[in-house]
């Protein structure tokens, strides 16, 4: 598993942290990998070269830490969701995680492409299946709070489906038809995907 060469413990260190992996978000959601390269993101960054390389030894390391990233956003507004579910009907949850899912595919689509067309040579399989598993974690307890029928094990199991079905589908929506995609349409269609499936 890739990890940062350093460990940021102080604020100012998480911030030069963030800023780096902000500056390579943006060069390589806009120009691709090879431009990616670290002179450029140290300079954007406002950081020297040496500070880059305490924390990342190379451009696989600063693409992880990129899409762990964007996947710890998503995931801090699905545990507030969780956080926040007492009372509300399946339907109503179930909406507000389309609507973060698909909306935040659609503002990360462009490093999502860039990232999918790169798969092969960058080997970052793992830190997929790492991120899913926290989703699967969070979703988990989602239907184990609004007391969904099964087991704990049946439980993940339907948590597992709906991570599946909703990555595909959104991932279709930021890829395959990017800027011109119909968000609220693919919203709906999951929607009634999703609910079918929990009501089965």
């Amino acid at each position: 598993m890739e990890a940062p060469r350093k460990i940021p413990k102080q604020e100012r260190s998480a911030g030069t942290v963030r800023a780096i992996v902000e500056a390579f978000t943006q060069i390589f959601a806009r120009f691709g990998p090879s431009a990616a390269n670290t002179n450029l993101v140290a300079k954007r960054a406002g950081v020297s070269i040496g500070s880059l390389y305490q924390y990342f030894p190379n451009k696989r390391a600063l693409l992880v830490a990129a899409m762990r990233h964007l996947a710890h956003d998503r995931l801090r507004r699905l545990e507030l969701i969780r956080d926040t579910l007492e009372g509300k009907s399946l339907e109503t949850v179930l909406d507000e995680m389309i609507d973060v899912a698909v909306d935040l595919r659609v503002r990360d689509q462009r490093f999502e492409q860039v990232l999918i067309e790169n798969l092969s040579h960058f080997r970052v399989l793992e830190t997929l299946r790492e991120v899913e598993e926290q989703f699967v974690a969070v979703l988990s307890e989602c239907m184990a709070r609004v007391r969904m029928p099964g087991t704990p094990e049946e439980q993940r199991e339907t948590a597992r489906f709906l991570y599946h079905a909703a990555f595909s589908l959104t991932l279709w929506i930021g890829y395959f038809e990017g800027p011109n995609a119909d968000s609220e349409r693919q919203k709906q269609n999951l929607r009634r995907l999703l609910l079918g499936y929990l009501r089965a």
